[in-house]
C-alpha cells in the first residue's frame, strides 16, 4: 500500500479516519565524526531503535541543535541562553555548531515549526525545567507550576487550589538540574497534590482534579512520609510516587536511594540496593506503563559527569546495570520499550592523536540488547525521542 504524507492528506480534505496509520519511533542525535584532514562538525542525524533508516536529518536554521522536539516531532521549542546549561563536554569549539545561528544571549523561549517556518516568541525569559505534555500542544513548566500554550502563549496554572502541595515534578537531583536537565524528560500527563494525608490526583490536560481513595492504616515504619520537599515524579498513571531518598531518610544507608510511595495504599517501598555504596542518584524516571525505572548513579566528574545506568523492575525486584553514560541523558522510549542514552566521555585514537569520544546506545526495556548507533573517532551526542505517524 502507498504511504500518503498526512500534510498532503489535510490539503485535499480527506479524513484521516479513512486511512490506516503506523507510529514509528525515532532517535535523532548530533555526532560529530572526526577527519584526519580538515574540519568536523555536528550534524543532526535520525535512526530507527532497532538500528534501521539511519541518516542525516535536515535541521532548520537559526534553531540549536540543543532545541526540545514535540513528542510528534513537528515542532522544536528553545532558547539561546540554554547554551549554558547544556556544556558539551570537551566540545567548546563547537559552541557554534550547537548555536546553528541563534544567539546565546538570548532568553526568550520560542517555538518553530520543524520546517523552520512559523517561529514565534512564547516567553520573554525561557524556564531552564520543562515538560511537553503529549498532545504537542502545550508545556508543563515545572517551576512555576504553568501550563504554557504553544500556539497562543497563553499561561494558566494547573490548578487553583493553594492550600495543595504540589509535588516537585523533578526526576534530576538538586546538583545537577543545570547539567541539561530540561532536554531529556519525557512528556507528562499526571501530577500528584497532597493535602494533610490525603492526595488528589491532577490530569494535566483537562486540569481535572480527582482525590484519590484515602490509604489504609499502616505501621509508621511503611507509612510514607508527607509532603517530599527533595526531588519527586508522579507515575505515569498519577497514583504512585518516586522520589530521592537521603542516608538519613533511609536509616542506615550509605547513599543516596529511591522510595516509591503508593499513595493509595499508604505504602512505601525503598530501593535498597542504590544505598549500599556511598554514591548519589542524579537523575530517574518512571517507564511509560509505571512498572519500571531507570535510575542513573552518579560515579563522578573525570571525563565530565558520568553515572551508571539501571533499569529497576518494580514487579520482580529485578535491577539491570546497563552502561556507564553521560549523567542526565538517559530516557525511555514513549513506548517502553527502549532506553536511550549517551556513554561515558572518552578519548579514541584518530591516527596519531586522540580524541574525546563518545556513542549513542540503546537498550531494550527488560536490559537486554544493547546496541550502538556510533563507533569510532565519532562524539555523539543530545539524544531525543519522537514519534512519528504516517497514513498507509
Amino acid at each position: 500500500m502507498v504511504k500518503v504524507g498526512l500534510a498532503l492528506v489535510f490539503l485535499l480534505g480527506v479524513p484521516a479516519e479513512l486511512f490506516g496509520t503506523t507510529s514509528q519511533e525515532i532517535i535523532i542525535f548530533a555526532a560529530r565524526h572526526y577527519h584526519l584532514k580538515g574540519a568536523s562538525h555536528f550534524q543532526m542525524w535520525q535512526v530507527h531503535p532497532d538500528g534501521r533508516g539511519k541518516r542525516r536529518l535536515r535541521w532548520p536554521a537559526g534553531v540549536p541543535l540543543f532545541a526540545l522536539p514535540s513528542p510528534d516531532g513537528r515542532q522544536y521549542v528553545y532558547a539561546g541562553v540554554w547554551a549554558s546549561i547544556f556544556p558539551i563536554w570537551f566540545q567548546e569549539e563547537q559552541a557554534r555548531d550547537f548555536l546553528n545561528g541563534a544567539d546565546p544571549q538570548d532568553p526568550a523561549l520560542w517555538v518553530v515549526r520543524a520546517d523552520g517556518r512559523a517561529r514565534h516568541r512564547l516567553l520573554e525569559r525561557a524556564p531552564i525545567d520543562l515538560r511537553w505534555l503529549a498532545s504537542g500542544q502545550q508545556l508543563l513548566l515545572t517551576e512555576t507550576r504553568h501550563l504554557l500554550d504553544v500556539k497562543t502563549g497563553q499561561r494558566e496554572v494547573i490548578h487553583d487550589q493553594p492550600e495543595l502541595f504540589t509535588y516537585h515534578l523533578s526526576s534530576v537531583g538538586s546538583s545537577f538540574v543545570t547539567l541539561g536537565s530540561v532536554l531529556f524528560h519525557p512528556p507528562i500527563e499526571y501530577v500528584l497534590a497532597e493535602k494533610d494525608g490525603s492526595y488528589w490526583r491532577i490530569h494535566l490536560p483537562t486540569k481535572t482534579i480527582v482525590q484519590l481513595p484515602s490509604p489504609p492504616s499502616v505501621s509508621p515504619e511503611e507509612r510514607a512520609p508527607r509532603s517530599i520537599a527533595t526531588p519527586a515524579l508522579s507515575s505515569p498513571d498519577g497514583r504512585k510516587l518516586a522520589y530521592i531518598k537521603t542516608p538519613q531518610e533511609a536509616g542506615d544507608a550509605l547513599g543516596e536511594t529511591l522510595g516509591v510511595v503508593d499513595v493509595q495504599e499508604g505504602t512505601i517501598e525503598t530501593l535498597q540496593q542504590f544505598a549500599e555504596e556511598p554514591l548519589g542518584i542524579n537523575h530517574f524516571e518512571w517507564s511509560p506503563q509505571g512498572d519500571q525505572l531507570l535510575v542513573e548513579r552518579y560515579q563522578g566528574l573525570s571525563g565530565g559527569p558520568h553515572s551508571d545506568l539501571f533499569i529497576v523492575n518494580l514487579e520482580t525486584g529485578q535491577y539491570h546495570l546497563i552502561d556507564e553514560i553521560t549523567s542526565n541523558t538517559a530516557q525511555w522510549a514513549p513506548s517502553g520499550r527502549w532506553v536511550v542514552y549517551q556513554t561515558a566521555v572518552t578519548t579514541r585514537p584518530l591516527g596519531k592523536k586522540q580524541v574525546w569520544s563518545a556513542d549513542i546506545g540503546v537498550v531494550k526495556a527488560d536490559g537486554i540488547g544493547k546496541t550502538y548507533f556510533t563507533s569510532g573517532a565519532v562524539y555523539a551526542c543530545l539524544p531525543r525521542w519522537i514519534t512519528v505517524t504516517e497514513l498507509q
